[in-house]
């Protein structure tokens, strides 16, 4: 999913159409850099690959 083209950020709203979530780029990068430290890349090559 992560590999998907993000041309804004997307919202989840409740039922009364109060924002209650939003993912954007930033929220995605920060998830790839956490998942790639998971796996025990170091960041000198997680950062090659995100920039």
């Amino acid at each position: 999913m992560l590999s998907k083209r993000n041309f804004g950020s997307l919202m989840t709203v409740d039922a009364q159409g109060d924002v209650t979530d939003y993912v954007d780029g930033f929220k995605r990068l920060d998830a790839c850099r956490a998942h790639y430290a998971s796996v025990g890349m170091p960041d000198s090559y997680i950062e090659g690959l995100i920039r």
